[in-house]
């Protein structure tokens, strides 16, 4: 994947998508960064980004990194600290694209964390988050919210 182009590649049907989440916001006139924490519990998920440029701003510009869980605070069950994954996307906004990736969860079976880190300047985004886990239409990841930095 490019940094001029955004995620790409072709989503398979094999099994039922389950909605794990989504973000969505608009970032303004200075440059702003937010995270989006969320759980995926099957080895083969997919992220859909979708960006545009509202203001058609010649600065706009947006940047999106996935990140993973590099040790959990095991009492919690939740992420104590987190490592680059994937690049996703860099350039103006403006593009759409779907990534699929094969490593939903831990060596154990059990679901792994993952979290977006979104910043840009005079961009709107549409972050969806999928996987193949068991269960029907539409469920909430680990977080699932919206952080602001």
């Amino acid at each position: 994947m490019g940094y001029a182009e955004p995620p790409a590649s072709q989503p398979s049907d094999d099994a039922a998508w389950n909605e794990v989440g989504f973000t969505e916001d608009t970032l303004r006139d200075a440059w702003q960064q937010r995270v989006y924490q969320f759980k995926v519990g099957s080895p083969k998920w997919r992220i859909t980004v979708e960006t545009e440029n509202p203001s058609g701003s010649a600065n706009a510009h947006v940047r999106i990194a996935l990140e993973v869980e590099t040790i959990r605070d095991f009492r919690k069950g939740t992420p104590a600290n987190w490592g680059p994954f994937e690049h996703l996307y860099e350039g103006k906004p403006g593009g759409n694209g779907t990534k699929e990736l094969q490593n939903g969860v831990q060596k154990d079976g059990s679901a792994k964390f993952f979290r977006l880190v979104i910043s840009g300047v005079n961009v709107h985004y549409h972050v969806t988050i999928e996987d193949q886990s068991p269960g029907s239409g539409k469920k909430k990841g680990g977080g699932g919210k919206k952080k602001g930095k």
